[in-house]
């Protein structure tokens, strides 16, 4: 009987979105990409390490959910994907990240250009 009930609370852990201890941790990763004068970046691609892409707001808000690839992540977030918009240079940045929280806010500015 308490094999039976083990393996019922496991089967609804799982079901209810729960990670099994060996899977891998998933973090919720939110803030603002901002060019260097302060002003955010509408539609720029935000992205991880391990392959999670999401694109910033009108406001440069983001969120972005990713597993954990270790103890850091690599967020990397760069401007050119505003439909309409002709660009002669794009806008790029990148941080690491200590992978220890489930919820972690970070900003990014976009501190590197690149001419087309």
């Amino acid at each position: 009987m308490r094999l039976l009930y083990s393996a019922v609370v496991v089967l609804a852990l799982y079901g209810s979105g729960c990670p099994s201890p060996a899977g891998p941790r998933l973090h919720s990763i939110y803030g603002v990409i901002r060019y260097t004068d302060g002003h955010p970046v509408n539609r720029a691609k935000v992205w991880t390490d391990t392959g999670a892409t999401t694109f910033s707001d009108a406001q440069g808000r983001y969120l972005i959910v990713t597993p954990s690839n270790g103890d850091s992540l690599t967020l990397l977030a760069r401007d050119g994907h505003t439909p309409g918009l002709l660009y002669g240079e794009t806008h790029w940045g990148s941080i690491r990240l200590e992978s220890h929280a489930l919820v972690i806010r970070q900003d990014v500015s976009l501190d590197h250009s690149e001419p087309i």
